[in-house]
């Protein structure tokens, strides 16, 4: 019997559908690997991608280059010149002529009492003039008229009182003048009011004062110089520099005329010319 052909209709087309479901099944296969492969693939990043974040603050600007910055030198300092307070107004000196002196510590009414010495050679050699009556405890100032007389204002005695005390001998006797003490004149002014920065010692020149100072870039030593003043620095002038004196310590200056003696240490140096040269 022959074959109909609905039937034969019927299997062709089974066989399409088949084989179009075939299709699609591996189309879909093929579509879902692509999309795998290229979701695992890292993108490429373009010219204008933004940069990546590093964590941690960052110094450089946004036109700085990638090298490293240079680190800038410290700035050079300058020292502050020393205290003043270093054996400040420990010692006193003052001149009766370019070759005769009198120069003193000036004591300490809860320390050591005052020593008073002389000297007549330019201060080669010193005579101790310290009297026992009255018993001079602390100096305030030193006054010396002439190569006899002496004044000073001081404390004295048990109570450490304050008066006017002089000699007319030379030093080889002293008597308290208390009804003088509130006219007495001061020669010395306290360094606290001298405005330059480490001077260690003041004298009066006759016009104005000589003054030693301590940390002058410019002199190794003591640089000695004048001011109109006590109280301002207006017009002061250096005169010379004092190398053989290198290290802060009690010093005492004095001045009659052009001739400075300065006393540091033990030892004296006098200049004849007003603190510009040295022996």
């Amino acid at each position: 019997m022959p074959a109909s052909p609905f039937g034969r209709s019927l299997t062709m087309a089974t066989r399409r559908r088949r084989t179009w479901a075939i299709i699609g099944i591996a189309a879909f296969v093929a579509l879902d690997v692509a999309l795998i492969a290229f979701a695992l693939t890292p993108p490429t990043p373009s010219a204008t991608s933004l940069p990546l974040y590093t964590a941690g603050p960052t110094t450089q600007s946004p036109n700085s280059s990638a090298s490293a910055a240079p680190i800038a030198s410290p700035s050079p300092t300058t020292s502050a010149p020393p205290s003043a307070t270093v054996g400040a107004n420990s010692r006193i000196m003052g001149l009766a002529s370019p070759t005769e002196a009198y120069r003193a510590t000036l004591g300490s009414c809860s320390g050591s009492d005052s020593i008073i010495e002389t000297s007549s050679d330019s201060g080669a050699s010193w005579q101790s003039v310290t009297p026992s009556e009255p018993e001079i405890r602390e100096i305030e100032d030193l006054v010396v008229v002439d190569d006899s007389q002496v004044e000073l204002l001081a404390e004295y005695g048990a109570a450490c009182t304050t008066s006017a005390i002089t000699t007319y001998t030379g030093g080889e006797y002293w008597e308290a003048y208390p009804d003088r003490t509130a006219s007495f004149q001061p020669t010395q002014p306290a360094l606290s009011s001298v405005p330059v920065p480490g001077v260690f010692a003041i004298t009066p020149d006759g016009s104005g004062f000589t003054i030693a100072v301590f940390g002058d870039p410019s002199c190794s030593g003591l640089s000695i110089r004048t001011l109109p003043s006590a109280t301002s620095a207006v017009g002061e002038s250096v005169v010379g520099c004092l190398a053989g004196v290198t290290s802060p310590a009690p010093i005492a200056l004095a001045q009659t005329g052009a001739t400075v003696w300065l006393w540091a240490g033990d030892r004296i140096y006098i200049s004849p010319d007003g603190g510009a040269t040295w022996k």
